[in-house]
């Protein structure tokens, strides 16, 4: 099974750039000020990707705390999104 894993650095960036377009699924400062306690090589898999328009991917993924979050993220964070492939266990 192969899935994608999003960054610190690509979750902030994607999260910016989601609030400047006024994108729906993006985080209010608020919902976003544990982000700087993690270190730099965190990674959150995605749990769930759609193309909603041109320009444009929707995510799930899920934080340290268990809960599912989305988020609204441009082609080219997207496609640079680090790609796992897990070994199927017997």
């Amino acid at each position: 099974m192969t899935y994608k894993v999003i960054n610190k650095e690509q979750l902030i960036e994607a999260n910016n750039i989601a609030k400047h377009l006024n994108w729906p699924r993006h985080f209010k400062s608020d919902d976003f000020s544990d982000i700087d306690r993690f270190e730099k090589k965190q990674e959150w898999p995605i749990l769930f990707s759609i193309k909603i328009r041109e320009g444009r991917w929707r995510v799930l993924f899920e934080h340290e705390n268990g809960e599912l979050y989305q988020l609204d993220i441009i082609d080219r964070i997207y496609d640079n999104l680090k790609e796992i492939k897990e070994e199927a266990k017997h």
